[in-house]
Order: C-alpha cells, then structure tokens, then sequence
C-alpha cells in the first residue's frame, strides 16, 4: 500500500488530481486490507473534491466491513 500512497501523493502533486477510477481503487484496496478508517477518510475527501460516488462506490465499504464483522451484506 506504500506504493499507491506514493502514486498518489504523486498525482495530487502533479495538478492533475485522482479521479473517480482511482478514488475507487484506492477506497477497494484499503478494504481488503481492512483499513476501514483510511477508506472512509478517502470517501469522504472524494466527495468534498465534488468527484459523486457512482453506486459501486456506495457498496464498497458496507460490504466490506460486513464481510468484517461476519456479516453478508445484502
């Protein structure tokens, strides 16, 4: 995960900002590592960024913190 911090401190550096694919991406991985905080620090700065989830965005953390606790989320 260093890595794609580094990635992405880069594209934040570079003007260009991440988008919606690597909001995505980066708020998936986090909970698969169950990084529950981080992914939904990242959703929230997503969101202020004024970059809208799309519904896949919206699964995500349910689902994954379901997963978590033992519980199969809908």
């Amino acid at each position: 995960m260093e890595i794609v911090k580094e990635i992405w401190d880069d594209m934040k550096a570079s003007g260009g900002g991440p988008d919606l694919d690597s909001y995505t991406t980066l708020i998936h991985g986090l909970c698969e590592k169950q990084k529950w905080r981080e992914a939904c620090q990242y959703f929230v700065e997503m969101i202020e960024k004024g970059i809208l989830p799309q519904k896949m965005n919206l699964e995500i953390l349910p689902q994954a913190y379901s997963q978590e606790i033992g519980h199969v989320a809908p």
